[in-house]
């Protein structure tokens, strides 16, 4: 009985190494921005985005929050930019997040996401499409969970050549991986002695999740366990 016990332990030991979980990590990678011209479609997939005060909203693989930002949607009055949401077919004038007071050199959350099941996606980030007299972005950036911002030179502050009078399409692209619905991302913009502000978010589609398949190591750990117990089991029945 003794034998069999150490038998079944050592099995059931050596399967849950190796069938166990890898440890949830989700990573985010800067992948670059690129300026739109008005009433250029926008990035991404038509199932999922969120520009900022317009009512352009759609939510089916992500969860959005704006936040406690002052959202200012009515752009015709301050010749902001105008951009087509994926898949649509006519353009729109865009809309603002911006906070309360200047924050300069502070980074400030503008919204949150989750996805609603785990997996891989692209985000974009639209920023300086805003009023040039007191609104320019430094940065913008993407953290998760609370951690670390990626942050991404924004083009007002002369990437990309720089953006004329703010207001044009400038959408910053991130790459995410191993994202669980359980994380909580954040979206971040950066100022330059001015207000920073942000026009909306756009994502890709979801690639899922595949469940981890045991490694050959594992396996081999495995198969050593059990003739382990085996072993045992061997040399108990020799001295009966």
């Amino acid at each position: 009985m003794r034998s069999f016990q150490l038998l079944s332990l050592a099995a059931v030991t050596s399967l849950a190494f190796a069938f166990s979980p890898a440890v949830h990590a989700a990573t985010i990678t800067a992948v670059g921005s690129a300026i739109l011209a008005n009433g250029a479609t926008a990035p991404g997939s038509a199932s999922d985005y969120d520009f900022f005060g317009t009512g352009q909203v759609a939510q089916t693989n992500f969860t959005v929050s704006t936040g406690s930002s002052n959202i200012f949607g009515d752009g015709a009055c301050c010749g902001y930019s105008t951009i087509t949401a994926p898949g649509g077919s006519s353009a729109f004038v865009t809309g603002l997040a911006y906070p309360n007071d200047d924050s300069e050199g502070v980074p400030v959350e503008f919204a949150s996401f989750s996805p609603n099941v785990a997996g891989d996606f692209t985000v974009w980030i639209l920023d300086s499409n805003s009023d040039a007299n007191d609104l320019l972005n430094r940065t913008v950036g993407l953290g998760v969970n609370g951690g670390a911002q990626v942050a991404t030179e924004a083009c007002g502050d002369g990437a990309n050549g720089g953006c004329p009078s703010q207001r044009v399409n400038e959408f910053t692209e991130y790459s995410v991986t191993g994202a669980s619905p359980t994380d909580v991302f954040q979206v971040y913009a950066t100022s330059t002695g001015q207000r920073p502000s942000l026009g909306g978010l756009t994502f890709s589609g979801i690639t899922p999740s595949v469940a981890p398949v045991p490694e050959p190591s594992s396996l081999a750990l495995m198969g050593t366990g059990l003739l382990g117990g085996l072993g045992v089991l061997r040399r108990k029945f020799r001295k009966a």
